[in-house]
């Protein structure tokens, strides 16, 4: 029962996630408006060339741009928000550049930023969470297979009722990994997920940054997810899965890439 809920929580998380990132990058479009709007109005005072004007209200790097660095167009709204309470007779309504709406839109960014990273935090969480239980459930299934094989023959048709695969059905070697699913979590990390494989024992995960030439293997794992970090936001990794056993391993599975956030 306590798998079935975290895999539901963990449902539940990623959808939350990816609303609360749609929601910031609508609000991060607004604030690009909002400073675009504050740019032509002091480029009608002051000219659009840097100046001393400029840089006291915010705009640094002697650029009189919208800045492309979210951090970046933070401090701008914040110096904006400043300014213009500063210098009141600049403000205008009509074009939507005054300090009240600056400050507003820096107070709403911060919130969006902060709402996406505990989304972020809350999904790290919950797939902890999930990938402990489902360890709780293989260790007492394995138990069981072990008891099971003090009880039953190898052909007994048991084995197939309980939906396992008799000790006596023969090797064979490994069939490949079809599919492979990568879920970001954000802070550079992913998780990483695929079904199971016909005959697998071990996996092997592979990864590596795009553009590399080789591929190399990060986890071995029995489980069928895996969480992948360590990486620098803004990079793009691609990933593969190689399903293994005594007699060999399979031919890899497709490669799928994300970029890192």
């Amino acid at each position: 029962m306590a798998a079935r809920e975290r895999l539901a929580e963990v449902k539940r998380a990623k959808p939350r996630r990816s609303k609360r990132r749609a929601e910031f990058r609508a609000l991060d479009r607004q604030g690009e408006q909002v400073i675009g709007r504050c740019r032509l109005r002091l480029a009608a005072v002051y000219g659009s060339r840097h100046n001393a004007h400029w840089k006291a209200a915010g705009f640094t790097n002697e650029s009189t741009m919208v800045p492309e660095d979210f951090a970046a167009r933070l401090k701008v709204l914040s110096g904006l928000a400043g300014y213009f309470q500063k210098q009141p007779q600049l403000e205008s309504q009509d074009m939507g550049t005054t300090a009240v709406i600056c400050g507003d839109m820096l107070e709403r960014l911060v919130a969006g930023r902060k709402a996406v990273t505990d989304s972020e935090t809350k999904l790290r969480q919950v797939v902890v969470a999930k990938r402990a239980a489902l360890q709780v459930v293989r260790t007492a299934l394995r138990e069981a297979i072990k008891i099971l094989g003090g009880l039953l023959t190898g052909d007994d048709a048991r084995w197939l009722a309980f939906g396992l695969k008799p000790p006596k059905a023969g090797a064979a070697e490994p069939r490949a990994v079809e599919s492979v699913t990568l879920t970001p979590l954000g802070g550079g990390s992913m998780e990483v997920s695929w079904p199971a494989a016909l005959h697998a024992e071990v996996y092997l995960v592979q990864a590596r940054l795009m553009g590399s030439s080789e591929f190399k293997v990060v986890k071995t794992v029995r489980a069928r997810e895996v969480e992948l970090g360590g990486w620098p936001a803004g990079q793009i990794v691609e990933v593969r899965i190689v399903a293994t056993n005594a007699l060999g391993e399979a031919v890899p599975s497709p490669v799928m890439a994300l970029w890192l956030t």
